[in-house]
């Protein structure tokens, strides 16, 4: 599923990329134009934001599902508050650090908003986490029931490059 995403995020951007390369229709750049695509929609075809959201998203995914696997194991099972909130905090963290530092080393952001931007990114993921947590539970709740199974990842190398 992290693949899938991925693959999805680095189409988007392609998408985007190219369409900004073709020529606009003469009436929509007459009222609207391409200023106000590359301001609403621009920044997911440049390099910059389009590098740091795939290397955010991509180290966040993956460190946040071996995380919730790990401490699945360690947990016995027990507590997916705890798990889901503890995977969301480190994989959430890496994905702001990553996202917000690729992002200024390409002149995306200016490095005097380093620290306030990973911190307002991270805390708002983990609130939509928290806030997502009775919804989680839930869908856990029956998706186990239609299943009939329990997953452990014992064993289980976490390579993302691994099949």
């Amino acid at each position: 599923m992290i693949w899938a995403g991925f693959a999805a995020l680095a189409l988007s951007s392609l998408v985007f990329f190219v369409l900004r390369l073709l020529p606009a229709e003469s009436a929509w750049e007459g009222y609207a134009g391409s200023a106000a695509y590359d301001a609403i929609l621009g920044g997911m075809s440049t390099g910059g934001i389009a590098l740091a959201s795939l290397a955010g998203y991509w180290t966040g995914s993956f460190a946040n599902a071996a995380a919730l696997s790990r401490i699945k194991v360690l947990m016995k099972g027990r507590l997916l508050w705890v798990r889901t909130i503890a995977s969301t905090l480190i994989g959430e963290f890496l994905d702001s650090l990553i996202f917000v530092f690729i992002a200024s080393l390409t002149g995306v952001f200016g490095w005097e908003l380093f620290v306030t931007l990973v911190f307002t990114n991270y805390i708002f993921k983990c609130l939509v986490e928290l806030v997502m947590t009775p919804l989680t539970y839930l869908s856990v709740f029956f998706l186990k029931k239609a299943e009939g199974v329990d997953v452990y990842d014992t064993g289980f190398q976490f390579n993302p490059f691994g099949l």
